[in-house]
C-alpha cells in the first residue's frame, strides 16, 4: 500500500514540476518578464523577479499537492487575493502585448479610437465577474 502512495506522490510531484516548467518556459520564451520589468522601469531587479516566480511556482505546487491550509484570516485572504489579481492581470496583459493581441483585435474590429476605454471595460468586467464568483458563489 505504501509503495502505491509513494509512486503517486512521485508522479504528482513530477507532473506538477513539468507543468510549472512549461509555464516558466512560456514566460521566458515570450519575453513577458523583461517586458513587465520594462513597463515598471525595474529592469535592474530582474533577479528578484526570477526568484519570486520560481519560489511562487514551487510554493503553489507544494500547496496544491499537499493541500495544507494557510491560516491568514479574512484580512490575509483579501490581501492575498489583491496580490494574486494584480499578478494575473499583469501576466495576462504582458502576454497579450507579447502576442500583439490588442493591435490585432483593434485592426480586425476596425476600431480607431477608444482602445483604452475598451481595455478598462474588459478589466472592470473581469473584476465584476471575480466579485460575483467569489462573494455570491455564482460559479457553484
Amino acid at each position: 500500500m505504501w509503495i502505491r502512495e509513494c509512486a503517486l506522490a512521485i508522479l504528482g510531484l513530477a507532473s506538477g514540476t513539468a507543468i510549472a516548467s512549461a509555464i516558466f518556459a512560456l514566460i521566458v520564451k515570450l519575453g513577458i518578464l523583461p517586458r513587465l520589468a520594462a513597463w515598471t522601469k525595474t529592469t535592474n531587479d530582474m533577479k528578484i523577479y526570477e526568484n519570486c516566480i520560481l519560489l511562487g511556482g514551487t510554493a503553489g505546487n507544494l500547496v496544491t499537492l499537499f493541500n495544507f491550509p494557510l491560516p491568514v484570516g479574512i484580512v490575509g485572504q483579501v490581501i492575498l487575493g489583491i496580490f494574486f489579481g494584480i499578478y494575473i492581470g499583469c501576466f495576462y496583459m504582458a502576454l497579450a502585448e507579447a502576442l500583439h493581441a490588442i493591435p490585432v483585435l483593434m485592426r480586425r474590429t476596425n476600431i480607431k479610437k477608444g482602445a483604452g476605454t475598451i481595455l478598462l471595460c474588459m478589466a472592470l468586467g473581469k473584476a465584476a465577474g471575480a466579485f460575483l464568483y467569489f462573494f455570491f458563489n455564482w460559479g457553484s
